[in-house]
């Protein structure tokens, strides 16, 4: 697991890159949930939807 230090008020824009096997996709767009927590204060912490897209499987 990667940490990224963002000062208070600041933000920060990030690309991931996701793999997946070619045989789990059924569809072209996947959900995926990303949790973000404070390491300092776990009571600080978020949940942002977004989407996977990649080729359709079988």
């Amino acid at each position: 697991m990667d940490t990224i230090e963002v000062a208070a008020f600041e933000t920060r824009s990030l690309r991931l890159a996701l793999t997946a096997d070619a045989d789990d996709l059924t569809q072209p767009s996947h959900p995926i949930e990303l949790h973000i927590t404070a390491l300092d204060d776990p009571s600080i912490a978020s949940i942002s939807e977004t989407r996977f897209l990649g080729p359709s499987g079988k």
